[in-house]
């Protein structure tokens, strides 16, 4: 497959990067603990030790993973099928391929402190595309997948209402800004 756009998520801040680090450090220390203070135990116990090692190694690495992932959508407009893909450092993940199914419209919402992009079919089926922290960063991706599916935007971040987008004025807004 040919990937004809690709839409970069938000990578992770320091703070995240921080947090991650502190808490692997966390876990090293508790594991040198384990084994520094419970050398003189019975052989059944150093099975229940390992496998609660085991236990908090997997947690740690599910929180640090979900928290430095960085999330790409990759479309393929001539094939008509976009996938998620998710970066680690040097790891990458990819999702299998999906169909575009006559796309409606994009939409952009609020949901607290988040900004989300749906892709809407027919039939009210929804295909939730990204969340990213800014507004103007949401809005641009909505554009560039807009733009490209030829279908409309609908902004539904405000309280009072939700509004179609004029493409045309937001493409010259989003140049103007560049």
């Amino acid at each position: 497959m040919q990937v004809d756009l690709n839409i970069k998520g938000e990578k992770p801040s320091l703070l995240s990067k921080v947090m991650v680090s502190i808490l692997f450090a966390g876990f090293i220390a508790y594991v040198i603990y384990l084994i520094r203070v419970k050398v003189q135990i019975e052989e059944m116990d150093v099975i229940y030790i390992v496998i609660y090692i085991i236990f908090l190694f997997a947690l740690t690495m599910l929180i640090a993973l979900s928290r430095m992932a960085v999330h790409h959508i990759q479309f393929d407009f001539k094939a008509m099928k976009f996938r998620h893909t998710y970066d680690i450092g040097i790891m990458h993940y990819k999702k299998s391929w999906r169909h575009l199914n006559r796309v409606k419209y994009i939409s952009v919402f609020k949901v607290a402190n988040t900004y989300e992009l749906n892709m809407w079919h027919e039939y009210n089926n929804r295909t939730s595309l990204m969340a990213v922290l800014n507004y103007n960063h949401a809005m641009q991706n909505a554009y560039a997948i807009a733009e490209k599916l030829d279908t409309r935007i609908l902004d539904a971040t405000k309280k009072e209402g939700q509004n179609w987008v004029d493409k045309d004025a937001l493409g010259r807004s989003l140049e103007a800004n560049k």
